[in-house]
Order: structure tokens, then sequence, then C-alpha cells
């Protein structure tokens, strides 16, 4: 097989703690080259939502606040400064530095589902309707938590997704042990 000159193939790869993924890295890994990519922080997201969805600028800070708890790379403490840290406290972490913890809650959220939330979200959303922050805590139930099991967990988790936009805990429980779509 020959490769053309300046022909070029961009692989994105999760570095999770797996052996299967480990392995098939490590296949391709002497014909890559790697470039790890420093997670955004709490500030630089809260600027990318204020600028691409104008919209969502008065709640961004709790759009990406409930991101980053279901994020990865919260858990190893890239994507939060100090001060964002202690505001996000009483928010349970989906996420663990524990591998199989991890995997056992179904797929990895990433950025690509915060830039999905705000692209659903903003087409409907005004300030001043209560029923938008809802559909607001609709997405983020369905793009962050569907994939999750039912339980105590799931609930504790959209109760908490609630609390930080304003829906009150018995719109929650409803949403997370009732409402089939």
């Amino acid at each position: 097989l020959k490769i053309a000159p300046g022909f070029q193939l961009f692989v994105t790869f999760r570095t999770q703690k797996s052996s299967l993924h480990s392995s098939n890295y490590a296949l391709l890994e002497k014909y890559l080259y790697t470039i790890n990519l420093i997670p955004l922080s709490r500030t630089e997201l809260i600027e990318i939502i204020c600028k691409n969805f104008p919209k969502l600028a008065t709640i961004s800070s709790r759009i990406v606040d409930v991101f980053l708890t279901f994020s990865s790379h919260h858990s190893c403490g890239h994507a939060l400064e100090p001060a964002a840290h202690e505001e996000n406290d009483d928010l349970p972490q989906i996420q663990s530095t524990n591998p199989t913890n991890a995997s056992n809650v179904g797929r990895t959220v990433s950025t690509r589902d915060l830039l999905k939330l705000c692209n659903r979200s903003s087409t409907t959303f005004q300030v001043t309707s209560v029923e938008c922050a809802y559909l607001v805590f609709q997405n983020c139930v369905d793009l962050f938590s569907s994939h999750l099991p039912a339980g105590q967990l799931k609930t504790d988790l959209i109760v908490s997704i609630g609390a930080r936009l304003g829906i009150i805990e018995s719109r929650c429980v409803h949403m997370s042990n009732e409402y089939k779509p």
C-alpha cells in the first residue's frame, strides 16, 4: 500500500484507562503523532457560549456548571478554577477518577454535548419565559443523563441539575421517575 505524499489522517482518541483502548492504541501509536489537548476552563466555556449563543448568556454559567457535573475532565481538576469549584460542591459527580465507576455509567460526556445542548436550547430560549428554563432543563437531562441506569443516583443528579437551573424539586423527580418522552 503506497501512501500519496501529503496524505494526512486525523484520529481522535479519548484517554481512558481501558485495556481494550490501550491495546488498540498501542498498535497505531508508532504511526501517529500524538497531541494532548487540555480541556477548556469554566471561564473559556462560558465565553464560548456567550459568543456563539448570545440568547443563553444569562444562564451560561449555570449550563457550564451542569456540564462540569457530568464531564470527565471535571474530576481531573483541569476545567475548574478554585472559586468555581467551591460553587460546584453541591452537585453530585457522575465521573470519577476510578475507571471502573466511569465505565459503569455509560458514555463519557464531552464539550460536543455542551455545544449540542446550547444549539438545542438557544432556538427557543427567552430570558423572560419560565417554560424556557424548563426546556433547557429537559435538554440537559436528555443529553447528560439519559444514558444512566434508573436509580437513586440518576434521580439525585436530575434534581441537582434542576436546582442549578431553578427548577422545583417535584418537577425534577417527576422528570426522573415518571416522564417518558
